[in-house]
């Protein structure tokens, strides 16, 4: 029987998973034989535009539940997995993934401690993690907390799905708690165009308001120093 976190996630349907994140696809370097592991791959469109534009040659996905009607058995997917990373142990080759992806996944575990650095394994030596995370202190979130309302949302920082909470430091903690290097931490504003007034204020503010700006952090981490930022 599926627990109530999981029974609140399949409930959030198909517009919740149905999400494109361009940012972090932006984040992938350029590599045609690139093998792709996305964790909470949701209806796979990440995966099928990484294989569409050449940056992978082989895609697999993990997502926590099947999503009916959705992309996740599209032909551009080498392999589609349902599991509990958390329960289950994924039936993959160690070390060998260029690239694994972790988009929004590790605020949902009970332990993203224990969760990342099993799913390290599962990287090649020279490869690269990608990651994004909530920040507790975006003001939205902050604002409403200082004024006395922890109250959950179906989706956002305060997330009712979301069982842990990070601000900038602690999600560096969390990266190098899995014996891996910080090589990149940006907000998610520097991405999107519709987040133009954050950028706005955050220059403003000499990047003094960064904190309480960013949405969400995006972090590119590795085994060792291989990695250079692509332009946006």
């Amino acid at each position: 029987m599926p627990s109530n976190s999981s029974t609140d996630y399949f409930a959030k349907g198909r517009k919740y998973f149905n999400i494109d994140r361009h940012d972090l696809f932006q984040l992938i370097p350029e590599n045609r034989s690139a093998r792709v592991l996305e964790i909470g791959a949701a209806e796979g469109s990440m995966l099928v535009a990484l294989k569409q534009s050449g940056k992978a040659r082989e895609v697999i996905g993990v997502e926590l539940v099947p999503i009916p009607g959705g992309g996740q058995a599209r032909g551009e997917i080498d392999r589609f997995i349902i599991a509990d990373i958390e329960q289950q142990d994924l039936d993959l080759e160690r070390n060998s993934f260029d690239v694994v992806i972790c988009g929004d996944v590790l605020e949902h575990l009970r332990d993203p401690w224990k969760a990342l650095l099993y799913l390290v394994e599962f990287l090649r030596q020279d490869g690269i993690f990608i990651i994004s995370l909530p920040n507790i202190l975006y003001w939205k979130a902050f604002a409403r907390i200082v004024l006395g309302d922890f109250r959950y949302a179906p989706s956002g920082v305060l997330d009712k799905t979301h069982l842990r909470f990070f601000c900038r430091k602690n999600m560096i903690d969390l990266v190098r708690s899995a014996g891996l290097r910080v090589q990149h931490i940006e907000p998610s504003f520097r991405r999107h165009q519709e987040l133009r007034n954050d950028r706005i204020m955050n220059f403003l503010s000499l990047g003094l308001g960064e904190r309480f700006l960013a949405q969400q952090y995006l972090i590119v981490a590795s085994r060792n120093d291989c990695f250079s930022v692509p332009s946006r």
